[in-house]
């Protein structure tokens, strides 16, 4: 799925079908290694290599735990508003993790970076499920505001909206595509993420680890999803069967989106009538020159991606 602006590519994504992305996924896992020297774990989630689980990633909280905190805060205080940061930056210190991790101890993680090379996934517990307007943050407490909205009477508007839906069962981060939506839609978007976690609260309890219990939308229906704020004036798709998929899917979310997809029905490959597959080859050129006339050379390792400066063609006109 190529992203275009003004004829100029500015984002690819690649899925293979056998090859699912996993980022995004909640699984229930099984504690394999504690290891206190690194202050991390390792967590049996169902792939070849162990999940990595830093320390300060693992917040010891089942999901029963989830709903009694839910349920202390509708009896306590009101969540925290903030601004759209991570949740862990308000977070008192952490207990060493051999204090809150066994082995063997069966816990819900989400996977954050997918494997690659020799390394395995790495994930976290903090699980946030996003929707089309709003991101549920079942461990937290905080409601925030992305900082893209900056008028003050839209940001009480929205906030109001998500605290009328009922007690906060987790957090909310309020999505810049919040911003002139109508106050049902929003709330709409908050009880769908909070039956979805309760769905999933249930499946980990009945099955065994490892267990995959959430997958996110394949990257096709997650793009049109976190697009749904921009002004993308139309998605052009050349597969029949994924044409309907999209229009199927915008029908159900998003109404007003239907007029923006077209089907592509040229005999030239939809990538190369559009130049999206010069500008890859172009983006993927270890050399690549400069309008000065210099040029750099980008490496990549395992550990980095070295990037050398060199003056090229350009020798300068005074010093």
């Amino acid at each position: 799925m190529a992203t275009m602006e003004n004829a100029r590519l500015i984002e690819i994504q690649i899925e293979r079908v056998r090859e699912r992305g996993l980022a995004g996924s909640i699984c229930k896992g099984r504690v394999a290694r504690v290891l206190p020297g690194m202050q991390a774990a390792f967590v049996d989630v169902g792939l070849p290599k162990a999940a990595f689980l830093p320390g300060a990633d693992f917040f010891p909280m089942s999901a029963d735990e989830y709903e009694l905190a839910g349920e202390s805060q509708e009896e306590g205080s009101a969540p925290t508003v903030l601004e759209e940061l991570p949740p862990e930056t308000t977070r008192p210190a952490l207990p060493p993790i051999e204090e809150r991790l066994h082995k063997g101890q069966e816990i819900i993680v989400q996977i954050g970076k997918e494997p690659m090379g020799t390394k395995g996934a790495r994930v976290t517990s903090n699980i946030s499920l996003p929707g089309r307007y709003l991101v549920l943050l079942p461990a937290s407490r905080q409601i925030g505001i992305s900082r893209r909205i900056v008028a003050e009477e839209e940001r009480e508007r929205l906030r109001e909206a998500v605290d009328s839906v009922g007690p906060l069962h987790g957090g909310v981060i309020i999505r810049t595509a919040c911003e002139g939506v109508a106050k049902r839609e929003i709330q709409a978007d908050l009880r769908m993420l909070r039956k979805l976690w309760r769905q999933l609260s249930r499946r980990a309890e009945t099955q065994p680890a490892p267990a995959l219990l959430h997958q996110d939308l394949d990257a096709m229906l997650r793009s049109i999803r976190d697009l749904s704020g921009t002004d993308v004036s139309r998605v052009v798709v050349d597969n029949r069967r994924d044409y309907q998929r999209i229009l199927d899917f915008v029908d159900s979310v998003m109404p007003r989106w239907r007029p923006r997809i077209e089907l592509y029905e040229h005999v030239e490959p939809i990538f190369e009538r559009y130049g999206v597959e010069a500008q890859i080859a172009k983006a993927l050129e270890r050399k690549v020159w400069l309008k000065s006339g210099g040029y750099i050379v980008i490496d990549h390792t395992e550990a980095l991606t070295a990037i050398d400066l060199n003056t090229g063609r350009f020798v300068g006109k005074t010093d």
